[in-house]
């Protein structure tokens, strides 16, 4: 089954009564974060929304294009991503996702790594669930005794 997706191949009605619509945002959320950790441009491009944005750990506006431009490249890459406490709700044809996550990895040879709290809102769609909007927000690590490491520590922003 494709997220929800409402015809073609895994639509067997028994097969949808028996995965709930929080179950369908998980997998999709899954398929996301897969796709960015294996750089899958054209995953990504069926995953997002025709109209997504997202914020940058920066704060900055993020079209669809520029997604898929930076984890298509090879200069970006993603070699972890661990989260908890993840909430799942479904609001109507929405999906949101919230939860606390660490990712780190490389861009451009320099490594990154960040401590996030994170919203992902999905939208049931003909092609199944994808994500509509992303944003996190960086946080001290469990750690660090409030200490964070800052956006101006990220290597884009050197």
């Amino acid at each position: 089954m494709f997220f929800g997706k409402r015809e073609g191949p895994g639509t067997d009605p028994g097969e949808r009564e028996s995965m709930s619509r929080k179950d369908e945002v998980r997998e999709a959320f899954n398929a996301f974060q897969s796709a960015l950790m294996s750089n899958n441009a054209d995953a990504l491009d069926r995953l997002m929304a025709p109209d997504y944005r997202g914020f940058s750990i920066r704060g900055e506006l993020e079209d669809r294009q520029a997604v898929l431009d930076a984890w298509g490249s090879s200069s970006l890459s993603m070699e972890e991503w661990r989260h908890e406490g993840i909430e799942i709700e479904v609001r109507g044809e929405v999906g949101i996702v919230t939860g606390n996550g660490f990712v780190s990895g490389t861009f451009e040879g320099v490594g990154w790594e960040h401590h996030v709290h994170f919203c992902d809102l999905y939208v049931n769609s003909p092609s199944g669930w994808q994500v509509f909007l992303s944003h996190a927000v960086e946080v001290s690590p469990p750690d660090s005794g409030g200490a964070a490491v800052g956006p101006s520590e990220h290597p884009e922003s050197r």
